[in-house]
């Protein structure tokens, strides 16, 4: 059901009286602490997802104090700018633990879509960061989707979990990545461009890892000229083809995994 306004502090509680067996209340005795940052277009602590970013990041969201940002299910026409220690969940979980072929279908269908892009810079900060997104749909009708700037030599990494992400032009790509290592699992990767778009655009040092995940732009990616790019997919369907140029380097690795 919809969560009631103002959430901040609400557990859930163990409560064999309701149909679903627990409900959300104010704090008293054990339970699940709610985050403070709910959104949602009703009964929520933000109406927009990028508002409870910025105000956990106000809050002091680090890699060592992460936020959690839930997002209840709807269309949000919004591009995002994530920042460290930012977890954004979508309240439309599809579970891992289900078969590929039932799990990946699931995916493909979540509820929390956002139609725009996610961008993350850190180039500037001199420490480890991280983010977490899981259970969203990303599908923005232009530019790359996905846009990660780290700073070279730190560990700056990034995770995508049962997420749909979707390009929808032949320009775009799906991962704009300059020294930054993503990690995506249990999710499914749409191209429905007219011609073809690359998985990946990139600068730097980078490291792609894949699990249980259906990859399917499927245009010949060019690691540029001075690049370095490492690939790994273990129980993933893919369609990506690689080639260098220059002084350029790459390696790719697969395990259980088929290229169509």
């Amino acid at each position: 059901g919809i969560l009631p306004a103002s959430t901040n502090g609400f557990v859930l509680t163990l409560d064999n009286t309701q149909p679903t067996g627990a409900k959300w209340a104010a704090s008293s005795g054990g339970g699940t602490t709610l985050s403070p940052y709910i959104v949602g277009s009703t009964g929520s602590d933000f109406t927009d997802i990028q508002s409870a970013i910025n105000q956990a990041v106000a809050d002091g969201a680090s890699s060592t104090d992460p936020k959690n940002i839930y997002i209840k299910p709807g269309i949000y026409n919004e591009n995002l700018t994530l920042y460290d220690g930012i977890n954004l969940i979508g309240f439309d979980p599809a579970p891992n633990t289900l078969p590929l072929a039932i799990g990946l279908f699931a995916v493909s269908n979540q509820s929390v879509q956002v139609t725009g892009s996610i961008t993350y810079d850190s180039s500037s900060i001199a420490h480890s960061v991280e983010f977490r997104v899981y259970n969203i749909w990303i599908t923005p009708p232009t530019g790359d989707v996905i846009t990660l700037i780290g700073n070279p030599g730190l560990d700056q990494r990034f995770y995508f979990s049962c997420c749909r992400i979707d390009v929808n032009q032949t320009a775009q790509s799906v991962f704009n990545l300059t020294n930054s290592t993503v990690l995506v699992s249990d999710s499914v990767i749409n191209d429905y461009s007219s011609g073809g778009a690359p998985l990946f655009t990139i600068s730097g040092d980078n490291n792609f890892y894949g699990s249980r995940s259906l990859l399917t732009p499927y245009t010949t990616y060019i690691v540029p000229d001075g690049a370095s790019h490492n690939i790994a997919l273990i129980g993933c369907t893919y369609a990506a083809q690689v080639s260098t140029s220059g002084t350029s380097s790459y390696s790719f690795a697969c395990y259980h995994s088929t290229h169509f």
